[in-house]
């Protein structure tokens, strides 16, 4: 099992979720990719907008592309503090997986993170996008 999955969590505003994974049907031998998203409307922390929405074979291969380029250091810098916004990449490869979690500005050392974020995201936007067409 191959996937991915972004969490995104303010303290006073909406939150958002991201989860990229595979799905393999033993019935017809076809692997399929999917894209689930929830966040709490804007504005509203009480509105619910989510979705899974099918992503192509090419769109999640560049996602976990991504994922394999991203070179870090594990050991982040310290960080404490009240409110603030926590966020958390947890990106799993069959029984290997890492997840990276942090608290408001996400530390410098792991900043390529951030291209991998903006990806998924773009992603979910395009697709929401193309669904109100």
């Amino acid at each position: 099992m191959k996937q991915v999955r972004i969490e995104i969590r303010p303290s006073f505003a909406a939150e958002e979720s991201y989860d990229i994974s595979e799905d393999y049907d033993e019935d017809s031998k076809t692997q399929s990719y999917y894209l689930s998203f929830k966040r709490s409307g804007e504005g509203n922390i009480y509105t619910l907008r989510k979705g899974r929405i099918a992503i192509s074979e090419s769109q999640f291969e560049d996602i976990l592309k991504q994922c394999t380029n991203i070179s870090i250091n594990l050991a982040p810098e310290f960080a404490i503090g009240l409110d603030g916004t926590k966020t958390k990449v947890a990106i799993s490869l069959g029984f290997n997986r890492i997840e990276l979690e942090w608290w408001s500005e996400i530390p410098k050392q792991w900043k390529p993170v951030m291209k991998l974020i903006e990806m998924v995201k773009a992603i979910a936007r395009d697709a929401e996008q193309e669904e109100e067409r």
